[in-house]
């Protein structure tokens, strides 16, 4: 694990950090952001402290601070991302060419920033189903 922010950090040495991490590492970045999705359909997240999760992969999950569901995503392949830092924001910018969408995510605030060399090569094994669950129970 390596973390590189643990305070605020300029936006700029961020953006370089961040840029030599992807597709190498998993990046974990919490702060105050909003959102913008621009593609099938259009939606606006508005400013909110939020958990952004950046796989090897490229996937990407922004959640805010209750429920399971994501506020917004990204599928791994989807798309390329870009981090941008301008006008006093950290922006992390991707773009899905097959669709022609976009999501934006512009942090304002980044409490922290954190890079993993995480590795998993484990494969989930599901024993049962909710259903079998159900009739055992009832």
């Amino acid at each position: 694990m390596k973390k590189i922010a643990n305070a605020p950090i300029p936006f700029d040495k961020l953006e370089s950090i961040l840029a030599k991490a992807a597709c190498k590492q998993m990046i974990v970045i919490f702060g105050l952001c909003t959102a913008v999705f621009d593609g099938r359909i259009k939606s606006y997240l508005p400013h909110g402290e939020r958990l952004l999760f950046i796989k090897k992969d490229e996937s990407l999950i922004l959640h805010g601070s209750t429920g399971v569901k994501p506020l917004n995503w990204q599928k791994a392949g989807d798309g390329k991302i870009n981090y941008v830092s301008a006008d006093d924001r950290f922006i992390v910018k991707t773009y899905r060419p097959k669709t022609k969408e976009t999501l934006e995510i512009f942090f304002t605030e980044i409490y922290q920033a954190t890079i993993y060399n995480a590795s998993d090569s484990a494969t989930l094994s599901i024993y049962g189903s909710e259903s079998d669950l159900s009739d055992y129970l009832f």
